[in-house]
């Protein structure tokens, strides 16, 4: 659409002038209030808690409070699996870079790793001691990284499901796990305020990053793997350098904790969700503009409540 042909040319041209700056924010504007929905899913039976797109962008994967996983075809809208086995309601779900496998983690302690093709079960996770929160594929797919609530991080050989390592740096629950682009380095967030980086390589810990004054509840890697980004229920979100664990720049304009963060593919423009009912859109090169769509947001959250996908469905 042209609002989001204008904010790429925009946002890699950067903002230095203040009449540059207005027109990045009227184009965010049109983006944002131009979101239209593309298709209602209903099917679970209480809220959903995460959703992932597959590789190919055919398929959607929801996790539920219902304890169940669904698969759906995002053209059409219908369900093709519910996958049922965990025992406490779920909290993350990831496809495998192939798109061949799910992962999925629950409140029951364990991760269930699923065939696509057919919904089976290949394997189930046991080794955590608490509520599971976060999985992640690593980008060659043989290794799965899970976050819990028992404050470790574990490490998964995907093909026999053997634990491979536990991470224990950790003073509190583990809300967030991500591999790097090249699959070197893991990062970790945690209720204990800070970020871990840890070498794959040998499972030592390369940086502790910190500067949040509250719980961190997501990170994303760059498109390059040289910029991590963090957000926290101190309403924030921090860019950090991966190479030295330097904080570059604290982006704010939240007004409430900020739940989940993603770079756009070329890196330059970070997407951030929040309770706020506000979703920003910072351009990196210059400063974040703060777009609110409050009509939008609350809809998602009654849409929430009854277990509906909406909110994860849209198209420009």
């Amino acid at each position: 659409m042209p609002a989001a042909q204008k904010l790429q040319a925009l946002a890699e041209s950067g903002s230095v002038k203040e009449n540059t700056r207005l027109q990045v924010r009227s184009a965010l504007q049109q983006a944002i209030y131009g979101i239209r929905e593309r298709n209602q899913i209903e099917g679970h039976r209480f809220g959903v808690r995460d959703v992932k797109y597959s590789p190919d962008g055919k398929l959607l994967a929801s996790a539920s409070e219902d304890r169940t996983v669904k698969l759906w075809n995002v053209e059409t809208g219908t369900l093709l699996q519910t996958l049922e086995g965990h025992r406490g309601r779920l909290w993350s779900v990831n496809f495998s870079p192939d798109g061949r496998l799910l992962a999925s983690s629950s409140e029951d302690g364990t991760v269930r790793i699923w065939r696509v093709a057919d919904g089976s079960e290949v394997q189930i996770l046991e080794g955590h001691s608490n509520w599971v929160r976060s999985v992640s594929f690593s980008p060659d797919g043989q290794t799965l990284a899970s976050g819990s609530s028992d404050k470790t991080v574990k490490l998964w050989k995907v093909a026999d499901g053997t634990e491979v390592q536990t991470l224990e740096e950790h003073r509190n629950a583990v809300t967030s796990v991500s591999f790097s682009p090249d699959g070197k380095t893991l990062a970790s967030a945690s209720w204990d305020d800070t970020v871990k980086l840890w070498n794959l390589e040998d499972g030592k810990l390369i940086h502790t990053l910190k500067g949040h004054r509250s719980s961190v509840r997501s990170v994303s890697f760059s498109p390059d793997g040289t910029t991590l980004a963090s957000t926290s229920e101190d309403n924030t979100i921090k860019l950090w350098s991966v190479a030295n664990g330097t904080l570059l720049q604290t982006l704010e304009g939240h007004r409430s904790p900020v739940w989940s963060v993603s770079f756009n593919p070329n890196g330059r423009i970070l997407a951030s969700a929040g309770s706020d009912n506000t979703l920003t859109l910072p351009a990196l090169e210059g400063r974040g503009f703060l777009i609110q769509r409050d009509d939008l947001f609350n809809q998602a959250g009654a849409r929430k409540n009854r277990g509906l996908l909406s909110p994860s469905v849209f198209g420009l």
